[in-house]
């Protein structure tokens, strides 16, 4: 009989696809194309990233790898949001940060990476990574949570 994931690894694996962009995930695989049309709003930009990750064999963690090229600025930050369709949401983990950038950019955990200002950060991701609650529970009576 197969273990069901912990709540919040399972909050991760469905947050993974708001990084406002297409994603397919497989069992053990999640891939997503990283392009400017994607976000929200959309831009017009010639920078690309891809983005690849393997859910670990305990199903307690994430290994990542973040690659992008073409910025038209300083990196400041990578990093996954949790809203429906077309919403910038809360950032709910960090892939990267620049915390001594000016501005700094700072990940509260400070447990992800630092960011080059292009090519390839890789890091893992667990539940330390991740920021406040990305679950919920409804009910037929209150259909908007709890």
């Amino acid at each position: 009989m197969r273990h069901q994931r912990p709540k919040r690894l399972l909050a991760l694996l469905l947050a993974l696809p708001l990084l406002a962009m297409p994603a397919i995930a497989s069992a053990e695989r999640i891939k997503a194309s990283l392009i400017g049309y994607e976000e929200v709003p959309s831009v017009s930009t010639v920078a690309l990233g891809d983005f690849n990750a393997q859910i670990s064999p305990n199903d307690q963690s994430i290994d990542y790898e973040l690659t992008y090229s073409g910025l038209q600025a300083s990196v400041q930050q990578a990093h996954i949001h949790v809203a429906q369709l077309s919403v910038n949401g809360s950032i709910v983990i960090w892939l990267c940060q620049t915390p001594s950038g000016t501005p700094p950019f700072k990940d509260p955990t400070n447990l992800s990476p630092v960011c080059p200002q292009q090519g390839t950060v890789r890091g893992t991701i667990t539940k330390a990574n991740v920021i406040g609650n990305v679950y919920d529970l409804h009910s037929g009576r209150r259909r908007m949570g709890a």
